[in-house]
């Protein structure tokens, strides 16, 4: 499946933890937008994913729409000012952007501010997180959102999900590579996935226009 990317977007005026999402040539649907983080460890760069789960779809099917890699915060810049060139066999394929260019443009084209992390070493989280909370280039209102158990439930809880056909993602990606290697094989998509999984479980949309009458027992 390819997934579409939206025109536009409208927050919620009555749940502002929805997003209506508008697409050329197709209707405009509800979306519970959240993204996920795997933090750049040992040779692994980071890998972030944004998706958003389709409340106007019966099924509630997690669409995965956008994913970077990366190696810093912001941008990884050269002595010059330009940014760093990301190679593989000495060819150039690309440029190593901060995740906060991923996250400024998720923002900006989504509404999107929510993005889960865990089941890496602690250590590991403070670093990055530390630069996170420094950079002055990510929207004040993106927050972060420690997933627990993200290590022990996560491949179990991302092969639920898979089993269950909840997701949806365009074949043609990085995230789809790493997803198709073996399961020894660990890698930062791996990682991500685990997190925004366990993130939709952790926490999961709630309806909140919805009024909730209060049970009155009358004592005699």
């Amino acid at each position: 499946m390819i997934i579409p990317k939206p025109k536009t977007f409208k927050i919620h005026p009555d749940n502002h933890r929805s997003i209506r999402l508008f697409f050329e040539g197709r209707q405009s649907s509800d979306f519970y937008m959240l993204g996920s983080i795997a933090w750049p460890e040992g040779k692994l760069p980071g890998f972030a994913i944004l998706s958003g789960q389709n409340l106007t779809d019966p099924d509630h099917k997690i669409w995965i729409f956008e994913e970077q890699e990366f190696l810093t915060v912001d941008n990884w810049l050269q002595s010059d000012g330009n940014l760093r060139e990301n190679k593989v066999n000495g060819k150039i394929i690309g440029h190593w952007y901060g995740l906060s260019h991923f996250l400024v443009n998720m923002y900006a084209q989504y509404g999107a501010v929510s993005y889960c992390y865990g089941g890496q070493h602690p250590d590991v989280n403070h670093r990055h997180i530390v630069n996170f909370y420094k950079s002055k280039v990510i929207p004040k209102s993106v927050q972060l959102i420690e997933v627990p158990f993200v290590k022990e439930t996560g491949a179990s809880v991302v092969s639920e999900y898979i089993k269950l056909d909840m997701a949806v993602a365009d074949r043609n990606t990085k995230l789809f590579q790493l997803m198709s290697t073996p399961d020894t094989d660990e890698n930062n998509g791996k990682q991500a996935i685990k997190a925004l999984f366990c993130g939709y479980e952790h926490v999961p949309w709630i309806d909140i226009r919805r009024e909730v009458q209060p049970k009155i027992e009358f004592v005699r």
